[in-house]
């Protein structure tokens, strides 16, 4: 079974994609990350992390794919802040994946 962990889980794409992962309960295992801690499905296990700050070894822990889709959204940030975030939390979930040895980002 492939564990799959699926970053910004609560957004528009996110919430979709853990939907579709979800779909294929006998291959793929789900886990959900979201600042949020929203449950998407009630077959997937969700954890609410800041991926900006937070602890992220116990989140790849034994994954295999990390399906990276969290972005900063808030509105009373500019634009250039909130790119210079989601780079800093990119570098982080890269980082984190590989200390992990999860081959596969996307």
């Amino acid at each position: 079974m492939t564990r799959v962990v699926v970053t910004g889980a609560a957004g528009a794409i996110g919430s979709r994609v853990v939907r579709r992962l979800a779909a294929e309960r006998d291959t793929v295992e789900v886990l959900a990350v979201d600042r949020s801690g929203t449950a998407i499905d009630p077959s997937v296990e969700s954890k609410r992390v800041d991926l900006a700050a937070g602890p992220l070894d116990s989140v790849f822990a034994g994954a295999d794919v990390v399906v990276h889709l969290a972005s900063a959204t808030n509105p009373e940030v500019s634009e250039p802040a909130a790119e210079e975030l989601d780079l800093a939390i990119t570098r982080r979930v890269l980082d984190a994946a590989a200390e992990a040895g999860i081959r596969q980002v996307i």
